[in-house]
């Protein structure tokens, strides 16, 4: 898995938001145990893959956007045969 940070937040206007790149490869699997403590919204740019959570399960594609609850355990799967690249927002206290 590859990761690249594109805002962290700061003392400034984006005290709050985090928005980061995130590649995984085929068959791989980003697990995030005890979830983030903030809100986090995955929108798909390409690939294919499957986001399990502590209260549901989704399937990803291209253009699809799903919303994770602060502190919700998930995990992401590349189902597909590319790499899936996924940009992650979190919203945080």
């Amino acid at each position: 898995m590859t990761k690249r940070v594109c805002v962290e937040p700061a003392a400034g206007g984006l005290s709050r938001m985090r928005l980061e790149e995130v590649t995984l490869t085929p068959g791989e699997v980003s697990t995030q145990a005890l979830g983030f403590a903030e809100e986090t919204f995955y929108y798909v740019v390409s690939g294919y893959g499957m986001l399990t959570s502590d209260v549901y399960g989704y399937a990803l594609e291209p253009q699809a956007g799903v919303y994770v609850p602060p502190k919700t355990g998930h995990a992401i799967h590349n189902t597909g045969g590319v790499d899936c690249v996924i940009v992650r927002y979190g919203f945080g206290p």
